[in-house]
């Protein structure tokens, strides 16, 4: 007779599914009952029904989060409200407190609340107190903060705040769409080097933060609105190096093609952060002492580490077996090695690897003396590699192409009749169909935005195949106000 007290493996996914649903919703809750709470400290005394119904279901779902954790940290990433690294998405209960809360994150300048397992009912009111003449939406400053910091530090010491997006570089603050693009991007090269320092370790990488991370990116890349960034993501992954990080710069690339591709393709979108998660790790192995890895012994490293970290998540073996696959015909210099056998993977592997090979192809490795391939001679190479050397899957090729048009971003181009350059930005799809493009002077300096069709533009001769100044990607970054 079959012991019913055993569960299969369906029903132990299944039980470790419904745990994860049942944190998650008890993440809905606790913004529900904290957006609750603010709303009726800003309406009434702290002896109203209202209030006290709201800060005792608060108080009961911290208490939830405090038996496998000493504090809940609740805040705003740019894109998402996020409780303990839980990205909180869409509408619940009919209102929609979620936008809400972002609203008064970004008014606030607040990045994040950590709220200490010590924390009492008077605690949570405190804060709502000092915070509710806000007005949700308009954007705070760092007076703003510092002034609710220090009030908080006076009267409670179970709630500590972190100021909103305090890293000063060339990028703005993080609010619109266009920055929060800006901001992905950002996260996942500046993550990258902590990911990469636990594998070296031998210690777990922080999975649930590359995740998000790459959610943030399916969604915008996935978006159909008028103020779509599929232009603006791409044209980052054109960047040489972001802040000399070359290696992190050339995963967040690979992420974003990769998922850009996989898109074009036709790829289910709840298989979109599988990919993107593959092309975001597939390099993870590369030695700290020798980034060129001349031995080309990363791939195996990778999958050594990836395979082991989670061997019952689909999503990581998609990496650990991209992580062992994508050199299998070409080097981390991308020279061509002959195929052995059968050198293709998995579908979504391929993808990776045509991506990977585009961006090593066309950049300037600090440790590659070489000229790159212009972008648009590095997409010809990957057909003929293609065609003759079964260097990449038809589909992952032809994917790629048309993801990245006729100039694709970050292509260096003369504007015809005029004494100016220009750079592609992505959108050039036939010869007669107009795409925007930045202006440049023939010192490679930014000048603007024009909109032109390919016939208008002409490629610049193999031996003056140039690359944009960082002052220029600096400007260029400055500039984007609206959607390119």
């Amino acid at each position: 007779m079959e012991d019913t007290r055993i569960q299969g493996r369906e029903g132990a996914r299944n039980f470790l599914q419904s745990v994860d649903e049942n944190i998650k919703q008890r993440g809905y809750e606790f913004a529900s009952s904290f957006f609750s709470l603010w709303k009726s400290l800003k309406m009434y005394g702290e002896e109203n029904d209202a209030v006290k119904k709201s800060v005792e279901k608060l108080m009961e779902l911290l208490q939830f989060f405090f038996k496998t954790m000493p504090t809940v940290n609740f805040g705003y990433n740019g894109t998402d409200i996020v409780i303990n690294e839980q990205r909180l998405k869409g509408k619940r209960g009919g209102e929609d407190y979620l936008e809400m809360l972002s609203h008064i994150f970004v008014s606030l300048y607040i990045g994040e609340i950590e709220i200490s397992s010590t924390a009492q009912r008077q605690d949570l009111i405190i804060f709502c107190q000092l915070t509710r003449n806000i007005t949700p939406g308009t954007p705070g400053d760092e007076k703003m903060f510092r002034k609710v910091e220090g009030e908080l530090k006076a009267r409670t010491p179970n709630i500590h705040i972190t100021m909103y997006d305090p890293v000063q570089d060339e990028l703005p603050p993080i609010i619109d769409k266009q920055q929060k693009a800006r901001q992905i991007y950002r996260n996942l090269v500046t993550d990258f080097p902590q990911f990469r320092k636990k594998v070296l370790q031998k210690q777990p990488i922080p999975l649930k933060k590359a995740v998000r991370n790459i959610q943030n990116l399916v969604d915008l890349l996935t978006d159909d609105g008028e103020d779509s960034q599929w232009h603006h993501l791409l044209f980052l992954a054109s960047l040489d190096s972001y802040q000399k990080m070359y290696i992190p710069t050339h995963a967040a690339n690979t992420t974003i093609l990769s998922v850009a591709v996989a898109t074009q393709l036709g790829v289910p979108k709840r298989r979109l952060t599988t990919i993107g998660l593959a092309g975001y790790l597939h390099d993870i192995g590369i030695p700290e002492e020798d980034q060129r890895d001349l031995k080309n012994l990363h791939g195996e490293t990778g999958f050594a580490f990836l395979s082991r970290l989670n061997s019952l998540n689909f999503s990581m073996m998609e990496a650990a077996i991209t992580a062992s696959a994508h050199h299998d015909t070409y080097d981390f210099r991308g020279v061509i090695q002959a195929a052995t056998g059968d050198s293709y993977s998995t579908p979504l592997a391929e993808i990776v690897k045509v991506c990977d090979y585009y961006d090593i192809a066309t950049r300037w490795w600090p440790w590659n003396p070489g000229k790159p391939l212009s972008r648009v001679n590095a997409m010809e190479r990957i057909f003929e590699l293609t065609n003759k050397n079964k260097t990449f899957t038809p589909s992952a090729a032809k994917g790629l192409y048309a993801t990245l048009g006729i100039y694709p971003p970050g292509q260096i181009l003369r504007v015809n009749k005029k004494r100016s350059l220009a750079c592609s930005i992505g959108g050039f799809f036939s010869n007669y169909e107009e795409a925007r493009i930045i202006i440049l002077n023939d010192q490679m300096d930014f000048k603007g935005y024009a909109k032109l069709n390919a016939g208008a533009l002409s490629h610049l001769p193999a031996e003056q195949h140039y690359r944009l100044p960082p002052r220029t990607h600096k400007e260029i970054f400055q500039s984007f106000q609206v959607t390119v």
